[in-house]
């Protein structure tokens, strides 16, 4: 990315934690500080819907962090009032989806988005 991309990308964050009080975070390790993934808890541009989402390196899969950060994510939404919390995915996305099982997230409808048919899971 450009310099310019950088620092548009990075207002463009701040912004949304001014403005909705909802942004992302960076998954990090305790034990050593190294960085895992990222998640997020925002509006969806395209539906009326809180979503949260997530990354996390291949090589970090498998090993509960994923699970623990989208817990604590989906307890700071309940803490700012928000009822319903959404996740887009793939379908085919196995692994991710059955996180979200586990999680306590029901399949609620398959939407086109962005020329994209995704799966929208809610809590």
């Amino acid at each position: 990315m450009s310099t310019e991309a950088i620092a548009d990308y990075l207002q463009r964050h701040a912004d949304m934690w001014l403005n909705t009080g909802m942004g992302g975070w960076t998954l990090r390790r305790s034990e050593d500080d190294a960085v895992l993934g990222n998640i997020f808890l925002k509006p969806v541009r395209d539906l009326p819907e809180i979503e949260v989402g997530y990354t996390l390196g291949r090589q970090h899969w498998g090993q509960g962090y994923a699970r623990e950060a989208l817990t604590e994510v989906v307890r700071h939404g309940r803490g700012r009032g928000i009822d319903r919390i959404v996740a887009l995915v793939r379908p085919g996305n196995t692994r991710s989806i059955r996180l979200l099982l586990r999680c306590g997230f029901a399949l609620e409808a398959t939407v086109p988005i962005r020329e994209k048919l995704l799966e929208l899971y809610m809590i």
